[in-house]
């Protein structure tokens, strides 16, 4: 005890900081990439400019403490630039994360809620016909003529096979198509090819967008495109300019429930991987600046 009375809280600061640490580190950036993340999949469609606000407001809220604390202490507030540092870059981790999640499955489950449904349709209609089209419903009869498939293989194999009824000769407007489902020629999987009530194609809406192109949507059309021209020079057939490409599919909930299941395990891991990541962040921040804060005594 000192001779003027003043007894110092120094070591009731440490016992503070050491109660925190490195769980202090971890959970606001842990909880910032949570946050942007899921903000991206549930508000961006209606939204989007909230996920941008909340993301600017995290940045400065992450700094915020750093500043007070330097204004008003003279001990070392080397603990709070980490807090803010980490807290901010696992904003930005939930931004890449959230858009990479939005761009590849949610914005697939919208494309077919907001374009238009197209039902009894002939397989000999044009394809420019219906080119606002996110479903489209044939009539009794249109199939996937699977022994007219192509593999195109670019790093993974794009499947493209005609879809075609009675009235079609050699145009081909509309074909169905998946991935790493067919052989080279002659066979194919894909979807619900092979069920004998499906009629429904789920357009592959083309997105050329950079997140779309990250995630490799956007590439997957042109890929989809280049099977088919394939396919049709393989059969002697010909196609429009714009052909329209599909999954051919009998439930499209249950395809657009797919992509809303891909989106939580994709975030559910991503969450993991960040987890893993930011235990030795923080670990690492502390100890850094436990270093700096001895030196500067």
């Amino acid at each position: 005890m000192q001779d003027d009375g003043y007894v110092s809280d120094e070591p009731k600061v440490g016992k503070r900081k050491a109660a925190i640490v490195p769980w202090g580190l971890v959970g606001p950036p842990l909880l910032a990439f949570v946050g942007i993340s899921l903000l991206w999949v549930l508000v961006h469609h209606w939204i989007p400019v909230v996920v941008f606000i909340v993301y600017v407001a995290l940045i400065f809220i992450s700094f915020a403490p750093y500043i007070v604390v330097t204004e008003r202490s003279r001990s070392p507030t080397t603990w709070f630039l980490a807090w803010g540092l980490l807290t901010s870059l696992g904003a930005t981790f939930g931004m890449v994360s959230g858009s990479l999640a939005y761009n590849k499955y949610v914005r697939r489950y919208w494309g077919y809620e907001e374009h238009r449904h197209y039902h009894n349709v002939l397989a000999s209609e044009p394809a420019g016909a219906h080119a606002d089209a996110g479903v489209i419903t044939f009539t009794s009869g249109v199939h996937v003529d699977v022994t007219k498939s192509v593999g195109f293989s670019a790093g993974r194999v794009y499947c493209a096979a005609p879809i075609m009824d009675d009235t079609v000769a050699s145009q081909v407007e509309y074909w169905a198509v998946g991935k790493d489902c067919c052989s080279s020629r002659g066979e194919m999987w894909c979807d619900s090819v092979h069920d004998v009530h499906a009629r429904t194609g789920a357009v592959i809406l083309s997105d050329t967008s950079l997140m779309s192109n990250l995630t490799s949507s956007g590439l997957d059309h042109s890929r989809f495109l280049a099977a088919v021209k394939q396919a049709a020079g393989a059969y002697e057939l010909t196609i429009p300019e714009e052909p329209l490409i599909m999954r051919w599919i009998s439930d499209l909930g249950a395809l657009q429930a797919q992509y809303w299941r891909d989106a939580a395990i994709y975030l559910g891991v991503t969450c993991f991987l960040y987890f893993l990541f930011a235990m030795p962040a923080a670990w690492a921040a502390n100890e850094v600046a436990r270093r700096l804060d001895k030196a500067r005594q």
